[in-house]
């Protein structure tokens, strides 16, 4: 599953690394303290056969950094999409990933939470074995 790709890929790299690791698919744990990076599906996939066996897929992830710091929190999302943005590359299990983000929307959280949400697609190819 791509998500799992994202998770692994986001958590080694050196913006997984400034929040400590703390990268979630879909739900953050109830006693984890700020900052974090949690992330979910938001469509898709949406597919096409583009060759014999050869599947195309565009999944959208919204990817949300949270954190009780303005500044801090604009960084790291700010560092996200740097790395995210225009990644070529494996997603394993997936291969030849390419992903491209949006523009950086900021939202107020609960309870003085500041809150960067960053949309992203990602196209993937894989191959049907039954095709």
């Amino acid at each position: 599953m791509i998500e799992q790709g994202l998770l692994t890929f986001v958590s080694a790299s050196a913006v997984g690394i400034s929040v400590e690791g703390k990268v979630y698919y879909h739900r953050v744990p109830s006693d984890i303290k700020l900052p974090w990076i949690r992330f979910s599906a938001a469509g898709g996939p949406e597919t096409k056969i583009t060759q014999m066996g050869k599947i195309e897929a565009d999944v959208d992830f919204l990817f949300v950094v949270d954190d009780d710091q303005q500044f801090r929190g604009r960084a790291i999302v700010e560092d996200l999409k740097a790395l995210l943005q225009n990644y070529r590359g494996n997603l394993p299990p997936e291969r030849d990933a390419l992903i491209t983000c949006s523009a950086i929307k900021d939202i107020d959280g609960p309870n003085g939470v500041f809150s960067y949400v960053l949309p992203v697609r990602v196209r993937y190819d894989y191959y049907d074995t039954y095709a």
